[in-house]
């Protein structure tokens, strides 16, 4: 049976002032896939990011239904808004899948990170950010919203990350590399099928993935990173304290605990708590209303459950032991005094 070629698309030998434009086109034109009596409420805005020349190339092609799209592109930011109401099932939906590099996506106040190996898949409806700070490499699926099978309200967030170590997901993932890879080679048929086989595979994906795979993104109950200090703040003296806990209590998984610390400077989750538990106790220590208490008594009443344990802590915190740090600061009042 006759079948389509890949399409290639790049910037190369058109003029630096001509590249960028001319890649949002190839995006809105080709990636997004949206019906042509969309297109005119688009509005997109690109820009690169650093002073190296902005390069982009593009494949594109169908899987039945679909648009199967790699995009090999130079650090730069794309931002799509609509500027007019437009029919709810005009806007696609979009699976991207991150090859090489990091791509940041924003939405809705909310942002996620995509590193290789990690997807995405979100609705357009809503005005998205996606940027690169360096080269990047990735696959994206435009999807019919009335060919995906999930329920109403399921992409009302910025939309849901797939757990990259999920079997069904690494399916996925070898699906649409072998399609992209092999296009030219495959018939008509064989794309068809594939197309169908992707959207039976992603809503089981999707199913089992909504409590402890995917992570839920851009609501207005969102777990903020603030919001969770604050509740360690409060149970800072409870020796029970796990992230676990506090997961729970934020109505979220232990994974966006992770996430919401990824970067902190003290080096995650684990390490704020025992830091916040330090300083308290180190507080305490030298405070002349808790003078009768003893370094242990201190230690436990800030979640420590051995005196060792936080002596060692302390010393590798604060370059000295408890004790010496609470003479320290004794023999420091007694001389101004």
């Amino acid at each position: 049976m006759q079948t389509e070629s890949m399409m290639h698309l790049s910037t190369e030998g058109i003029e630096e002032q001509y590249r960028l434009s001319n890649w949002v086109q190839y995006i809105t034109n080709f990636v997004g896939k949206g019906p042509d009596p969309f297109k005119p409420a688009e509005v997109v805005h690109s820009q690169p990011i650093g002073k190296g020349e902005f390069e982009g190339n593009l494949e594109s092609g169908s899987l039945g239904s679909l648009q199967l799209s790699r995009l090999r592109v130079s650090p730069h930011r794309f931002r799509r808004s609509l500027n007019a109401p437009t029919s709810f099932a005009a806007t696609p939906i979009l699976l991207v899948v991150q090859l090489n590099g990091v791509t940041c996506l924003k939405s809705s106040g909310a942002k996620e990170y995509l590193e290789p190996g990690s997807a995405f898949i979100f609705d357009t409806r809503n005005t998205f950010e996606i940027s690169n700070d360096e080269y990047s490499d990735q696959l994206v699926v435009a999807i019919p919203r009335n060919s995906l099978s999930v329920a109403n309200g399921f992409f009302n967030t910025l939309g849901h990350k797939l757990c990259n170590d999920h079997g069904l997901t690494k399916l996925l993932y070898g699906m649409l590399s072998e399609s992209i890879f092999n296009y030219d080679s495959l018939n008509l048929d064989s794309k068809i099928s594939l197309g169908q086989s992707v959207l039976q595979l992603l809503p089981n994906i999707l199913d089992q993935g909504t409590v402890e795979d995917i992570e839920l993104l851009g609501t207005s109950t969102d777990i903020t990173t603030q919001a969770v200090k604050n509740y360690i703040e409060q149970h800072l003296d409870d020796p029970l304290l796990t992230i676990e806990r506090i997961a729970e209590a934020n109505n979220c998984s232990v994974r966006t605990i992770h996430r919401l610390f990824k970067h902190c400077e003290i080096g995650g989750v684990g390490h704020y708590i025992w830091d916040r538990r330090l300083r308290a106790a180190a507080r305490k220590l030298i405070d002349p209303g808790f003078s009768h208490c003893s370094i242990t008594d201190i230690a436990f009443s800030w979640g420590f459950s051995s005196s060792a344990h936080f002596s060692r802590c302390f010393k590798v915190s604060y370059g000295m032991t408890p004790r010496a740090y609470r003479n320290a600061e004794l023999l420091m009042k007694c001389k101004n005094a």
